[in-house]
């Protein structure tokens, strides 16, 4: 069973107040927050504490020792888990979690219908456009925005021509968090002059959500121009027209659609060939949220979009956002608050306020997540996560490209990664009916038995090929030569490192794209300069890719052959990092090293099984050192854990 990320983060950013009253009548106001008596442990003295205002939203009880979100809260106050919790506080608040089934394998291939990780929109498939996503419109009465609502706006010092400016009407709505109906401000999304979703706050009390089952894009984004030098990004539609108020335009100013997580940020609005054009060609200056939730949303834009290309402003002591610089300093402080931009970490130099968000991140929540791939026996030994370089080396014949084929399959289906695939020695058209084979469980064509010539396996029927070429398309993209015609004659580009990134990093910013396989290193284009030896080549290309991982939030996996020979008293050995020619660079400077055995002597290895050896590992908290061996099916390519061994030799 799983929860879209954003649905996840919707209910994360609910007001806890409300919802711990429900469940605690008895909370008092008493200083800066609410307390009560714990109702996880007898005590005489009230410890139970909600802290709910415009910077923290949690609970503490000093009595157990609880403490956590919003979803934390209904977790523990109902003896769930935490899918259980999510299903409670949605029914509490009306929103709708779209829950999707999963069997949890490979077996399980059905295309969820809000998958939409790399925002593309449609399937060429026989002449016709195969929708893979579709979306509701919102349907609601509304009205334009009356005194009481125009006054919320005047007491943050925006004026009613900048409200109409936007497009900002009322309505009246049901908001969960207040079990009963409010007036709404609706501050209505635009996309090519449709209306595709509506933010609706309340004006009585904090709560707020989006349209259910409507398109996320930044508010406001049919007013950025295609010519304009800077575009001005904020977290929130109150700071968009904030700004507005400033520059006396609704031009080149939106806002994320749904604020800032204090955990995994998601992006995925800004996922598709549009929105990356009209952002690529940008300095974005980003006004988010003074905290540590808006310092961490600053840093996926970082990594998305670069460094160099975001700009960063210093808020006020005491304010946390550009609607309050305005509120309290008026224009003259968002001036300054404009003026003191600066482009960050660019000059190789980082203090405690860089360092301090992701910091607190893992003190509050733990080391980062890594994605695991469900093999039970290979899970311990190693996870995926974004910034990391791993070697995937081999023998040949034991197959590294493979098993990194199936890697891929699996993080794109249990994970929503989407992948670049820049693979010398399998071409996109058959490099598909690997990944499809993979996917679906069935072989690309029929496996007949030897003996009977008769079909033993069936291929994969029509509707399992077409949900194949869906998952595909959603899923990866190759990076080929590009060609160009010079004088006649069709010139094409060449596959070196330096190509490869930018065509990756075109893909980041079109779809964010979270691994990029380059398969294999021995047949790239090398350039060495006049002079330099191999060890200094390899390091200094390596030193490439892993800037390019760690700026991008990329995970790279870089495949290469070990020398010819590895064998020992003439039998083969398992490859180590160190038999790759060239350099001890493909060692010492990876974060991770794979590699794939597979006994090729039928005697020894009647079951085809296949070990992975994991041979390097950075982080503790992403793996650790080890092997464990896999059952390998023939017909498919896909591995499985296995508890056979080879036989008593």
């Amino acid at each position: 069973m799983n929860i879209a990320e954003d649905k996840i983060q919707e209910l994360k950013q609910l007001d806890i107040l409300p919802i711990a009253q429900h469940y605690l009548p008895g909370l008092k106001k008493q200083g800066s927050g609410w307390k009560c008596k714990s109702p996880f442990k007898e005590e005489n003295t009230p410890s139970f504490t909600i802290i709910s205002n415009s910077k923290d939203n949690y609970f503490k009880c000093f009595a157990s020792d609880k403490a956590g979100d919003v979803i934390e809260f209904v977790k523990e106050i109902n003896n769930t888990d935490f899918i259980g919790a999510c299903k409670i506080l949605a029914e509490l608040t009306g929103i709708d979690l779209e829950i999707k089934e999963s069997k949890g394998s490979y077996m399980d291939n059905t295309v969820s219908k809000d998958r939409k990780v790399i925002g593309k929109k449609s399937l060429v498939k026989k002449d016709n456009f195969k929708p893979i996503q579709s979306y509701q419109k919102p349907n609601i009465i509304q009205q334009k925005p009356n005194k009481s609502v125009l006054d919320v706006f005047l007491s943050r010092g925006i004026s009613q021509n900048v409200v109409e400016m936007f497009k900002v009407h009322e309505s009246n709505q049901y908001f969960g968090q207040l079990q009963g109906n409010d007036t709404s401000i609706d501050f209505n999304y635009y996309k090519a002059g449709e209306l595709v979703n509506v933010k609706h706050r309340a004006t009585s009390k904090k709560a707020f959500g989006l349209e259910k089952g409507c398109e996320l894009v930044l508010y406001n984004y049919d007013n950025i121009e295609d010519d304009a030098e800077f575009l001005i990004i904020t977290e929130g539609e109150f700071d968009a027209l904030a700004l507005g108020e400033y520059y006396g335009t609704n031009k080149n100013i939106v806002s994320v659609p749904n604020g800032a997580s204090g955990k995994d940020q998601s992006l995925k609005f800004l996922d598709g060939e549009d929105v990356s054009k009209k952002l690529s060609n940008k300095k974005l200056s980003l006004f988010f949220d003074n905290d540590s939730a808006g310092k961490l949303l600053t840093d996926a834009f970082i990594k998305r979009y670069g460094a160099h290309k975001c700009v960063i402003p210093v808020y006020p002591e005491g304010c946390k956002d550009i609607n309050e610089v305005l509120i309290k300093l008026g224009s003259v402080g968002v001036k300054a608050c404009i003026d003191s931009a600066q482009y960050d970490m660019i000059d190789g130099i980082l203090d405690m306020r860089h360092i301090a968000p992701k910091s607190r991140n893992y003190y509050d929540n733990g080391f980062p997540v890594c994605d695991r791939i469900g093999l039970r026996d290979f899970d311990p030994l190693l996870g995926f996560r974004g910034g990391e370089l791993t070697m995937v080396t081999g023998i040949s014949g034991s197959g590294k490209s493979e098993f990194l084929d199936y890697v891929m399959v699996q993080l794109a289906m249990k994970k929503n990664w989407g992948f670049a695939i820049c693979s010398m020695e399998n071409p996109p058209d058959i490099h598909f009916t690997k990944i499809a084979e993979k996917f679906t469980n069935k072989p690309f064509e029929n496996v007949f038995d030897p003996m009977t010539g008769e079909v033993h396996i069936d291929r994969m029927n029509e509707q399992e090929y077409e949900k194949a070429e869906q998952f595909v398309f959603n899923h990866f993209n190759f990076i080929t030569h590009a060609t160009k015609e010079i004088d006649g004659e069709v010139h094409r580009s060449v596959l070196n490192i330096d190509y490869i990134i930018s065509q990756a990093k075109k893909l980041v910013s079109m779809y964010g794209i979270k691994g990029l396989v380059i398969d294999p290193w021995n047949t790239l284009e090398h350039d060495m300069k006049p002079g330099e030896t191999e060890t200094n080549y390899v390091s200094r290309i390596l030193s490439k890719i892993i800037a390019f991982a760690e700026d991008y939030d990329v995970h790279v996996f870089l495949v290469a052959h070990p020398t010819k020979g590895v064998t020992m008293n003439g039998v083969d050995r398992v490859a180590t990092l160190n038999d790759i020619s060239g350099s001890g660079n493909f060692f010492n400077k990876t974060h991770n090293g794979i590699s794939v055995f597979r006994e090729k002597d039928r005697n020894k290895n009647p079951n085809n099984l296949v070990e992975v050896h994991i041979q390097k590992v950075k982080f503790k908290f992403v793996g650790m050192l080890g092997n464990c061996r896999l059952g390998y099916d023939l017909s498919t390519g896909n591995y499985s854990t296995t508890d056979l061994d080879y036989p008593n030799q």
